[in-house]
């Protein structure tokens, strides 16, 4: 056990790795605190994570217990940054979807899986009249976003569930999906959304899922689609981004 002295900005007690060029907000107020150690460890799941030189400490005036933040974060599968302008340790979880806009493009985003997606803000208002909204992961090949509107030969009169049959009968046809069947549905009073699998252009593994929302003035038709190799990490970030488009 050793108690030690320690000169430093509040900021600092939660260590995340500012950058040199950092600068101090001109509110910033530096003190000295009384710390000790004793030589603790953080175990996550029952494992042990390293974290090097950031040992926790207790901050004996507050009687509290630091612990850094970026090693437990990304031990739980969290992405940690910092930004500078605001003085804030950012934590996303990798259940976490940014909506943003730039001009005219909508764009989502999961930091701690690495993943942003870019659409037309149209794309996002557009009744299925006209067209459906599919959203794919970027092109592996060229790191490019894939979103293509398509249009859907299916009368809107139909009940939801009927439209959601008969776009995935027209998937072979209009987006190359092989095979397409619904696996699972799920009904709401205004909406229906089918969960299926299928092969892209006969090859390719996908899941995907279509949704149909009436309202009394249109019929809305949302889908998106992924490779089932990518799916345990993206669908769950495709749901979100198609929960995003709620109408209100």
């Amino acid at each position: 056990m050793r108690k030690v002295l320690i000169a430093a900005g509040l900021a600092l007690l939660v260590t995340v790795s500012a950058g040199a060029g950092a600068a101090w907000a001109t509110d910033s107020v530096r003190k000295q605190i009384e710390v000790e150690y004793r030589g603790m460890s953080i175990a996550v799941d029952g494992q042990k994570i390293e974290v090097g030189d950031l040992e926790p400490f207790i901050y004996l005036e507050k009687g509290r217990t630091f612990v850094p933040a970026r090693p437990l974060a990304e031990a739980l599968g969290a992405k940690v940054d910092w930004d500078a302008e605001s003085s804030t340790v950012l934590v996303f979880t990798k259940a976490y979807v940014g909506v943003s806009q730039e001009g005219e493009t909508n764009v989502w985003s999961s930091p701690a899986l690495g993943f942003t997606l870019k659409a037309p803000a149209s794309f996002a208002r557009q009744p299925a009249a006209t067209a459906a909204l599919q959203l794919a992961r970027p092109d592996p090949a060229t790191g490019t976003n894939s979103v293509v509107a398509f249009s859907a030969d299916v009368p809107m009169a139909l009940p939801s569930r009927q439209i959601a049959e008969a776009t995935i009968t027209a998937m072979a046809q209009v987006g190359g999906v092989t095979g397409a069947k619904a696996a699972r549905w799920v009904e709401a009073e205004e909406r229906v959304t089918a969960y299926g699998t299928g092969a892209l252009v006969g090859r390719i593994p996908v899941v995907f899922a279509v949704r149909v929302i009436k309202t009394e003035s249109a019929t809305w038709m949302l889908t998106y689609m992924t490779a089932q190799s990518n799916a345990a990490t993206l669908e769950p970030v495709l749901q979100q981004i198609m929960d995003s488009f709620a109408l209100q």
